[in-house]
């Protein structure tokens, strides 16, 4: 490769000369979008024999069917209402790539992606709403307090991020290189369970999507200490190993192995106080009940009954205590089974992470044809055909696209007649001033039309 030496100001001047390109590729994308749109809202692909937009693209530009959604598409979301290709003053910076993966997400998620943000982050939210609205666990977390998902959150990051986090804490780090040392590129995102984490850059701060409880916007300063909060009172489960098995605390043994540490009878040296291992009451300060009481009561059931010899008892001054044994150190074995099942949840996790990823690469205009069923009267069904109507409105309650089937069957009193209808859906207007939001109406081409 040939050596080109730049000064930092040409250097400066090709980065803002790229981003200007960019700037005017995308607006040049929605402008085919646009025309894209008139030629299939006016049916004038037919004036040269067209049968759809799609074919119409195909044999004049070469275009594939999912380009031509995702041109229309975009023009349809990002630009202002009316006629025009003018992109809407929010995304006007925006490359089209982005604006594309955008499609997958709510209005509302759409506040959170910047220019500046990666294509995957934006992607990491589309499959953050998915999995958690697909996740039954959520139906019972309702009730959780949105501040103490939003720790646990932080307590995830610190974990992620430990080493960058111990040397700000150690060196009692400012605000500036707090947010440099943890979110360098100055947009970075990061997800724990419900709780989405948005990271910009110092002024802006951090934006917190808890899911089905709305955004809160954090300046680095609250998030940081939430950070320092979360370092001086770790979870339970911290303070008992890294073990993640509910049933077991790591190193924890079982009292009843351990009967050195259990209330009994002292040695008998012949230098007892007098009354000495026996039941003593409470009120006058004397010592705590003889082993035997304890057996005899039942509170030591599976022990020596009295009369057997019993381990010599600790001396603890008459302050005898029923507590847990000493953690015990770990078998190899036991290592071993707590970093197998480890791995396995890694693993799963990986596995479900791919599976989605895998999903999400695929645009809704590539994804296989459906098919949707829809029950209408006779009266209307002969609208369709005889081809007077061409459209169908309907409530935007599925997940309708572009290039699906529409079956529409007719019905008299409750009972289908054997009469019905197919037909593709070739556009969707889901946003329209005078539209209800909860109806769409779907453009339809009958089969061997």
């Amino acid at each position: 490769m040939e050596y080109l030496q730049l000064t930092l100001q040409d250097y400066m001047q090709e980065k803002q000369e790229i981003r200007n390109s960019l700037v005017s590729m995308t607006k040049n994308f929605v402008t085919v979008g646009w025309h894209l749109w008139r030629i299939d809202a006016s049916g004038a692909y037919k004036n040269d024999g067209y049968k759809s937009v799609a074919e119409f693209a195909k044999a004049e530009y070469g275009m594939n069917a999912s380009g031509v959604s995702r041109f229309i598409e975009v023009y349809q979301k990002y630009s202002v209402q009316g006629d025009t290709p003018e992109l809407q003053e929010q995304y006007r910076d925006f490359k089209f790539s982005q604006l594309v993966d955008m499609l997958q997400l709510p209005e509302e998620d759409r506040q959170l992606v910047t220019p500046g943000t990666k294509r995957e982050d934006i992607r990491e939210i589309a499959r953050f709403n998915r999995e958690n609205e697909n996740n039954p666990e959520n139906l019972f977390n309702w009730q959780q307090e949105p501040g103490n998902k939003l720790q646990e959150a932080v307590r995830g990051f610190i974990d992620a991020n430990k080493e960058a986090v111990s040397g700000l804490l150690a060196k009692n780090a400012g605000l500036k290189e707090v947010a440099e040392t943890l979110n360098p590129s100055g947009n970075r995102s990061y997800r724990k369970g419900t709780v989405f984490l948005m990271m910009y850059g110092e002024e802006k701060g951090i934006i917190a999507k808890i899911f089905q409880q709305g955004n809160e916007t954090l300046s680095w300063e609250e998030f940081w200490e939430l950070v320092k909060q979360a370092g001086e009172n770790p979870p339970v489960s911290e303070n008992y190993g890294e073990s993640a098995d509910p049933d077991e605390l790591p190193g924890q043994d079982n009292i009843m192995n351990h009967p050195e540490y259990m209330p009994g009878e002292a040695a008998g040296d012949g230098n007892e106080p007098e009354g000495a291992g026996k039941t003593a009451d409470p009120a006058a300060g004397g010592n705590p009940p003889a082993r035997e009481n304890y057996r005899e009561s039942g509170i030591l059931e599976g022990r020596p009954a009295a009369g057997e010899p019993v381990p010599e008892e600790l001396p603890n001054n008459g302050h005898q205590e029923i507590g847990f044994a000493p953690a015990q150190p770990k078998t190899e074995e036991q290592k071993y089974d707590a970093a197998q099942r480890a791995i396995d949840r890694q693993t799963k996790s990986k596995l479900a992470e791919l599976e989605q990823e895998e999903k999400m690469a695929v645009l809704p205009s590539e994804q296989p044809q459906r098919v949707h069923q829809l029950r209408e009267g006779l009266t209307s069904l002969q609208e369709l055909l005889s081809g007077k109507r061409t459209f169908e409105i309907c409530r935007n309650d599925t997940d309708y696209r572009v290039g699906d089937i529409l079956e529409i069957r007719g019905f008299r009193e409750g009972k289908f007649t054997g009469q019905s209808v197919s037909a593709e859906i070739t556009f969707i207007m889901d946003e329209h001033t005078a539209l209800d939001d909860k109806y769409c109406i779907l453009a339809l081409k009958r089969k061997g039309d």
